[in-house]
């Protein structure tokens, strides 16, 4: 009995882990039973552990509150990282930008210059082979740049509808996280009693 003593007063105080948990639930609802049946209990603490019995008759409550629980953290979660990832495919598509300007630049100025050398092709016949090789491998990276942004800027729609989406519903999913709250407390309020309870 004083074992069991012991592990009951480890479970106490009840909070709503241990009442999600079916474990320590379990545990809880055995060792009230058979401490029950000692003798040297008062009537204040029998009935304490006849309070902690009915726990199982609320189990349904419990599971659904756990699994709105689960759906109301997800909700909150899959919302911040949908934000970050928007974040940083706006910052990737800003940096493509940047060097898509930039060989964009250098290819309008390889290309006036090939103009230039056009006349003096035979002098320069070493000179025009790399700038064309250099202009058609900038034109390459150009295209492959402009796909690249393409597929970023599809990613950043996607994701910016997704944020509009979950804006227009996260009332919804607040008011959710508050009526959860309150049915929580409102469970763990039929066990007041037992706070501070040690036996």
């Amino acid at each position: 009995m004083i074992i069991a003593r012991q592990k009951l007063s480890s479970l106490l105080p009840l909070n709503f882990h241990v009442l999600v948990d079916p474990s320590k639930l379990n545990q809880l609802v055995t060792l009230s039973k058979m401490l029950q049946n000692d003798t040297t209990l008062s009537a204040h603490q029998l009935a304490m552990l006849k309070l902690i019995g009915d726990i199982p008759s609320l189990s349904k409550d419990i599971i659904e509150i756990k699994e709105l629980a689960e759906q109301v953290q997800k909700f909150f979660v899959d919302k911040r990282s949908n934000c970050l990832k928007a974040r940083s495919l706006l910052e990737e598509h800003k940096k493509s930008m940047d060097k898509l300007k930039t060989l964009q630049a250098e290819v309008n100025e390889n290309a006036s210059s090939l103009q230039g050398l056009g006349d003096q092709i035979i002098n320069h016949n070493a000179r025009h082979s790399i700038s064309l090789c250099s202009l058609e491998m900038k034109k390459t990276i150009i295209v492959e740049l402009e796909s690249s942004l393409q597929e970023i800027g599809n990613q950043i729609r996607k994701v910016l509808d997704d944020i509009k989406l979950t804006n227009t519903r996260k009332r919804d999913w607040e008011v959710k996280k508050k009526l959860l709250t309150e049915r929580c407390n409102k469970v763990l309020a039929k066990f007041t009693p037992l706070k501070g309870f040690t036996i």
